[in-house]
């Protein structure tokens, strides 16, 4: 086999006449387009040796590839094995990035691999499960169409549009690739009267204005459905906040710290219509004033 012939070029052909006439034979020839496999292992097989300088030397020294079928770095899959063949080349880029693109390949530089794609999905989780924690089961689509399923440990303290990376769980189109990567984006969905602050649960709760005045001690109910009991100190006000210790969301990178529960009071005005009452509370009011 002439690689000067596969690929199309003369034997005086430069290196970028060399990648220009790989790139249109490759995606010519690709089979994902209905092209012939053994020739697009051809070309890969002509590209490898003549993108080379040393190997292309060689190679119109002997008249054949010195480095056999089980040397080029496309014997198996397709797949890069040891070496850079892009290295001295004189290119600017990488031909076979560009063509393995086109059909949702990804070209890891340093490892020297091709794999397929990487796949993103969304996940929607509620503000409890982030307070607990929650493991998950996640179905999601792949590219040909085939169902998959996969099970995520969530942590304690996830945030909102953090992305989960589970590797090898992503598109599997090409057997001859490693699959690539699941990337998962966390939405956070609301809670009745219960929302975040950094790591802090921030609730309220309706107070009577004799509790606030007197003070007392309350029953909250947390985000974990348990129950809190909370001192309210006497001659508390409306909006005010009362902080329950270490009862908050976990920190996602300190995992030791957490953060507070967070109180406020929402005191509740009676409506006083009776005429004894109201004149008792004016007469308290007036001596509340005096001191």
């Amino acid at each position: 086999m002439d690689h000067y012939s596969t690929l199309g070029v003369d034997k005086t052909a430069s290196a970028d006449d060399i990648q220009k006439a790989f790139r249109k034979a490759a995606m010519k020839h690709h089979p994902d387009r209905g092209g012939d496999a053994a020739k697009f292992q051809e070309l890969n097989e002509a590209y490898s040796t003549l993108s080379d300088p040393q190997k292309r030397a060689e190679y119109d020294m002997g008249g054949q590839n010195p480095f056999g079928q089980q040397g080029h770095p496309f014997a198996n899959g397709f797949h890069f094995t040891t070496g850079n063949p892009f290295q001295g080349g004189g290119f600017a880029g990488n031909p076979f990035q560009d063509v393995f693109n086109q059909f949702g390949f990804q070209f890891h530089q340093g490892q020297q691999q091709v794999r397929n794609r990487d796949l993103n999905i969304r996940c929607k989780i509620g503000l409890k499960d982030v307070y607990l924690g929650k493991q998950m089961n996640v179905s999601y689509r792949m590219p040909s169409g085939r169902e998959e399923s996969v099970t995520i440990d969530v942590p304690p303290g996830i945030e909102h549009g953090q992305i989960l990376k589970l590797s090898g769980y992503g598109d599997d189109s090409m057997k001859q690739f490693p699959r690539g990567d699941l990337t998962i984006s966390i939405e956070v969905e609301g809670m009745p009267n219960f929302h975040r602050e950094d790591i802090n649960v921030v609730t309220s709760i309706d107070l009577d204005i004799f509790d606030a005045m007197l003070g007392t001690t309350v029953t909250v109910k947390h985000i974990d459905g348990t129950d809190v009991d909370l001192a309210v100190p006497a001659g508390s006000l409306h909006g005010q906040r009362l902080s329950c210790k270490g009862l908050g969301f976990k920190h996602m990178k300190f995992t030791n710290v957490r953060g507070d529960l967070h109180v406020i009071l929402n005191i509740k005005t009676p409506r006083v219509t009776d005429p004894k009452l109201i004149e008792e509370i004016k007469s308290l009011a007036a001596k509340l004033k005096r001191k």
